[in-house]
C-alpha cells in the first residue's frame, strides 16, 4: 500500500461503491451518478467487503446503518469498511441521518450527516475507534474529518449524493498530513500496521520464500 498513490480527485468517471440498504435512497443514489459514473451497489456488509477486495473502487459512500450479518451493529459496519478502505487506499464518505448519532446540537429530525474521509482522516479514525471500542461514545463523533456537513433535509436526495462525492473529492485534493505519511514509512520498514484485532498493531511483514 503506497498512501502517497494521488487519489481519483479530478478523473472524470468514477466507479463508486455505495452502500445503502433502504431502497429509495439507493434509487437516488443512482439518480445522482448514473450516466456519469459507474455504480456497484450493496445493501449489507459481507456483499460490500467483497466488492471491495475483489474490485477496483475508486470511492466509496456509505450509510452507517446497515445490516451487519444478522441485525444492525453500526459499530462493527464502520470498524471494518474503515479496515478495508485503508488497506486498499479507497477515500470513503459516509451519509447518514444525523440526529441518530451523537451529533448533540440537534435534536429533531430532518437532518442528514456528510462526513468525507481522506487517507489521513481514514487513519485517524479507525485508531480512534479502536481504542473506543469498549467505551460508550457515539460512533458518529469518532469519524474524524475535516470536511463535514450537516445539511437540513428530511431525506437522501440525489442532491445529498451529489454534495457527499464532491466533499470526498475535495477531502482527496488537499495535502497529506502526517498520519498517512507515518503509516507509510513504518511500511517502508518492512513492517505492517493493523487494527484488525481491536488495537493498532506492528507487525513485521513475513518474507516470501
Amino acid at each position: 500500500m503506497n498512501f502517497a498513490d494521488p487519489m481519483p480527485a479530478d478523473k472524470n468517471r468514477l466507479t463508486l461503491l455505495v452502500i445503502e440498504d433502504n431502497l429509495e435512497f439507493a434509487k437516488s443514489a443512482h439518480e445522482a451518478f448514473s450516466g456519469a459514473h459507474e455504480i456497484i451497489f450493496a445493501s449489507e456488509l459481507v456483499s460490500a467487503l467483497t466488492i471491495i477486495r475483489s474490485r477496483k473502487v475508486d470511492f466509496i459512500i456509505s450509510d452507517v446503518h446497515f445490516p451487519y450479518r444478522e441485525g444492525e451493529k453500526p459499530k462493527e459496519n464502520i470498524r471494518e469498511l474503515l479496515f478495508d478502505a485503508m488497506e486498499r487506499t479507497i477515500p470513503i464518505c459516509f451519509v447518514t441521518q444525523a440526529d441518530h448519532h451523537g451529533l448533540t446540537e440537534l435534536n429533531e429530525e430532518g437532518y442528514v450527516a456528510i462526513r468525507a474521509l481522506n487517507m489521513d482522516d481514514l487513519a485517524e479514525s479507525l485508531f480512534g475507534i479502536t481504542r473506543e471500542r469498549n467505551r460508550e461514545k457515539k460512533l458518529f463523533s469518532q469519524l474524524t474529518s475535516m470536511n463535514s456537513k450537516t445539511l437540513n433535509a428530511n431525506s437522501k436526495t440525489p442532491e445529498i449524493w451529489s454534495r457527499a462525492l464532491g466533499m470526498l473529492r475535495n477531502a482527496c485534493a488537499q495535502p497529506s498530513k502526517s498520519v498517512a505519511r507515518a503509516i507509510g514509512k513504518v511500511r517502508g520498514l518492512g513492517l505492517t500496521v493493523t487494527a484488525k484485532n481491536g488495537m493498532p498493531q506492528v507487525i513485521p511483514i513475513r518474507s516470501k520464500k
